[in-house]
C-alpha cells in the first residue's frame, strides 16, 4: 500500500490508485496519513476540515467520512477508533512523507526529491488544515534539494546544479544556503565574475527585504572567491574530466589571458600574446612578462608597480594589483601602461559586469 501526500493525496494498491471520494473525505484521510500510527481526535479533523467554527453537524460528518475511508482501503489498512478520536494504521513505510523524512536524515536528497509529484497536498491546498503543513513539507523540499545539490558539487557536477540553483534562488531569495551554493557552483564553473554578482544580488536582496547583512558563510565564501582559495577547489578525485577541444586559432599580438610564473626566484606574473618574435631571458621585478603560450618563449615586459600580485583581464585591459604601493596597474590593447592608486594592499581582483574589484588583504574588504 502507497499513501501518497507530496502531489495531490493518493491512495495505491497493488493493482492501481483508488478512488477516495469528495475532497473534504481526501483530507480526512491526509490528516490521518501525516499522523499515522498516531490517534488524531475527532474534534481536530473538523477543525481541520471547517476552521475554528465547524457546523453543528462536523462531528458526525467526520464519522460519515471516516466509515467510508474504511470500506475503500478494505483491510489493506484499518482505521481504529481510539476514543473520540482515530488512528490510521498503515505497514511500516506505506506514508511518502514518512520516507521523505528518513531520506533526509540519510542525506540522500535526490532520492527524496524523487518521491515529489507536484505541490504537497494539492487537492485539499483550500482545506484549514493544509496551509500549516503545506509549510512544513516545503521547507523538507528545500531541505533535500540543498542536501542533492551538496552532493552534486562534492562529486564535480557543478555546471548541471547552476540552472536548477537559479530557479531555486528566484524562488527563495531570501535562503542564504541556496545563494551559497549558486556562487560556488559558478566559481568552479570559471565564471569568477558571475559568483561574485551572486554574491552582490543576495546582499541586495537581504538588505533590501529584512534589512540584514549576509550571514557568515556567505560573506565567507565571497572573501574566498576574491582570494581564489584553493579551499573552493575540487578534490583531485572529485575533478570532472575535461572535454577535449581542438588547439585554438593563432592570433598575433592579440593579449588573451593572464597567468603567475615564477622566475629565477623573482615574483613575477605574465601576460600572454601569441607569435611575437623576441625573446627575453627573463622578467625583472616590478614587471611582468608577455610568454609566447606555444614555447614559453617571454617577448616582452612590462613595468607596474611595486611587488605585482593578482593579476585579471577584462574591459579589453590586463590588471595587475601591487600590494607593497597600493596600487593597481591597467594595460590596455596599445600597451599603454597606466597605473591607478587604490590604498591599501590590494591582493586580489576580479572583473565582472564593466567593473573592477579590488580586495584589500589588509583591510579585508571590497572596493
Amino acid at each position: 500500500m502507497d499513501v501518497r501526500l507530496l502531489g495531490p493525496v493518493e491512495v495505491h494498491l497493488g493493482d492501481g490508485p483508488v478512488e477516495l471520494g469528495p475532497r473534504k473525505q481526501r483530507a480526512v484521510l491526509a490528516m490521518l496519513a501525516l499522523e499515522a500510527g498516531r490517534t488524531v481526535s475527532a474534534d481536530r479533523l473538523a477543525a481541520g476540515l471547517w476552521g475554528e467554527d465547524p457546523p453543528p453537524s462536523g462531528p458526525k460528518m467526520v464519522q460519515l467520512y471516516v466509515s467510508h475511508l474504511r470500506r475503500v482501503l478494505d483491510g489493506d489498512a484499518s482505521i481504529a477508533t481510539r476514543g473520540r478520536g482515530y488512528e490510521l494504521q498503515l505497514p511500516e513505510g506505506a506514508v511518502d512523507t514518512v520516507r521523505l523524512e528518513r531520506l533526509i536524515e540519510d542525506s540522500r536528497g535526490r532520492e527524496a526529491l524523487s518521491l515529489w509529484r507536484g505541490d504537497a497536498l494539492a487537492d485539499v491546498a483550500d482545506e484549514p488544515f493544509a496551509a500549516a503543513e503545506i509549510r512544513r513539507l516545503e521547507e523538507l523540499r528545500l531541505r533535500a534539494a540543498e542536501l542533492a545539490i551538496d552532493a552534486d558539487l562534492e562529486t564535480g557536477r557543478h555546471v548541471d546544479v547552476i540552472g536548477e540553483l537559479d530557479a531555486l534562488v528566484a524562488a527563495n531569495p531570501l535562503r542564504e544556503h541556496l545563494h551559497a551554493q549558486r556562487m560556488l557552483a559558478l566559481y568552479r564553473a570559471g565564471r569568477q565574475s558571475e559568483a561574485l554578482a551572486a554574491y552582490r544580488e543576495a546582499r541586495a536582496g537581504l538588505v533590501e527585504q529584512i534589512g540584514v547583512e549576509p550571514g557568515a558563510e556567505l560573506q565567507r565564501l565571497h572573501e574566498q572567491i576574491l582570494a581564489h582559495d584553493p579551499a573552493l577547489d575540487l578534490p583531485a578525485a572529485a575533478q570532472p574530466a575535461a572535454p577535449r577541444v581542438p588547439p585554438p586559432r593563432r592570433s598575433r599580438a592579440v593579449l588573451v589571458a593572464a597567468a603567475a610564473l615564477v622566475l629565477a626566484g623573482v615574483l613575477a606574473f605574465g601576460i600572454i600574446r601569441v607569435l611575437e618574435p623576441d625573446t627575453l631571458s627573463g622578467i625583472d621585478e616590478d614587471r611582468v612578462g608577455v610568454i609566447d603560450p606555444d614555447g614559453g618563449r617571454i617577448t616582452d615586459q612590462y613595468s607596474v608597480g611595486h611587488s605585482p600580485g593578482a593579476v585579471t583581464a577584462g574591459g579589453g585591459s590586463v590588471w595587475v594589483a601591487n600590494r607593497l604601493d597600493g596600487t593597481v596597474s591597467r594595460i590596455d590593447r596599445d600597451r599603454q601602461v597606466n597605473t591607478i592608486p587604490v590604498g591599501g594592499a590590494p591582493a586580489a581582483l576580479a572583473f565582472g559586469a564593466g567593473s573592477l574589484w579590488v580586495a584589500d588583504g589588509d583591510l579585508r574588504v571590497v572596493a
